[in-house]
């Protein structure tokens, strides 16, 4: 597959990234999206950044072959849309979008795009 070349490419100053086209803006991920920590709410189901890239309900997977919390304590607030990264797995691949509202332990940075019309979550995930 080949792509038509843009007219300009300047330095993106990444060794790893080499030259991007003129009209390209490198911004840094931390200024398209904002951790977010909400309050675990009554009755929410235990939401699991899985290696595959799914991001669901531990119910709607599975249930067994996890270890569960005797306290949830520091436990955060998953909504559907919220990119989801798993500060121990995610270099396996534990890094999507969620598809259910619930709970998480606090090992998962929880994100929000500060604009919907700049950063689609499913593309960072």
């Amino acid at each position: 597959m080949s792509f038509p070349q843009y007219p300009n490419y300047k330095s993106s100053n990444l060794k790893w990234l080499g030259d991007i086209p003129d009209s390209w803006d490198l911004i840094r991920l931390k200024h398209l999206f904002s951790l977010v920590k909400r309050p675990v709410r009554e009755g929410d189901g235990i939401v699991t950044s899985f290696r595959d890239g799914a991001v669901t309900l531990r119910s709607k997977r599975r249930t067994d072959g996890f270890t569960n919390a005797v306290q949830e304590i520091g436990y955060q607030g998953i909504r559907a849309g919220d990119l989801v990264i798993h500060a121990m797995d995610a270099f396996a691949g534990a890094i999507g979008v969620s598809d259910s509202d619930g709970k998480s332990s606090p090992v998962y940075s929880v994100c929000v795009p500060n604009s919907e019309a700049s950063s689609l979550p499913e593309y960072y995930g």
